[in-house]
């Protein structure tokens, strides 16, 4: 939303599948309290919906300015020296590997759409673009992809670019589903477009990306929390 920080830390945590169940009551009781009563404004989470890597979670939380990675981490500051490394060896016992980046949402080249809420699902596209193509694979999200999932009715088209922490040129697409039935629908690229056009698209997008992956995740709103929600205790 308008006055937001654009930035965002994103944690992608592949978890032990025989821990799952203790991993989410760890994450309830533990580091929500902790990262709550150190002060973060919110959190966002998602899970791997069906298509994708099991058992995978992605956790987004604002980055207000980059000088706050100058100051203990958050569990320090809530918890103590000693909780918080106990805290974090225990995070270590739950995963089988955990990678941080910053990325950038890309406001111009995205469809916000009018949402009263988080979506249900999101349809990500992961997308490695071609050295040197950046600016011709921004030009044509914005002038054609963009206008096209505004017309094929998705609750959301959000770009994110990763800056820290990830290759270079590459870029996260998420289409915003309320559910699995709107697959049915169709992509949004043949809805509008129709056969030709949607071939067309693509294959001008295929000039510019070195490659991409796709998957669905599911919103967690069970592990996540808003600005707007009371953060100081439970």
């Amino acid at each position: 939303t308008e006055g937001e920080s654009p930035w965002t830390h994103l944690t992608v945590v592949q978890v032990r599948p025989e821990r799952l169940t203790e991993w989410i009551e760890f994450q309830r009781n533990e580091v929500m309290p902790a990262l709550k009563a150190a002060g973060i404004p919110s959190r966002n989470v998602w899970q791997t919906a069906v298509f994708g890597n099991s058992f995978e979670f992605v956790f987004a939380t604002p980055i207000a300015n980059f000088a706050q990675y100058d100051q203990p981490h958050p569990a320090v500051r809530s918890l103590g020296e000693e909780q918080a490394r106990n805290l974090l060896q225990e995070f270590r016992e739950f995963v089988v590997s955990s990678r941080n980046s910053a990325i950038q949402f890309r406001r111009d080249l995205s469809y916000e759409g009018e949402m009263d809420g988080p979506p249900n699902l999101a349809v990500v596209n992961s997308v490695s673009v071609m050295p040197g193509k950046t600016t011709e694979f921004e030009n044509l999200l914005k002038s054609e992809v963009r206008p096209v999932m505004e017309k094929a009715g998705v609750k959301g088209f959000w770009v994110f670019e990763t800056v820290f922490g990830g290759s270079g040129n590459e870029f996260v697409l998420l289409v915003l589903r309320d559910d699995f039935a709107q697959i049915d629908e169709g992509p949004p690229f043949l809805k509008v477009l129709g056969p030709e056009g949607s071939r067309k698209l693509i294959q001008k997008l295929g000039g510019f990306v070195n490659g991409m992956e796709r998957s669905i995740v599911r919103y967690r709103s069970d592990l996540s929390w808003q600005a707007t929600e009371e953060t100081d205790s439970n």
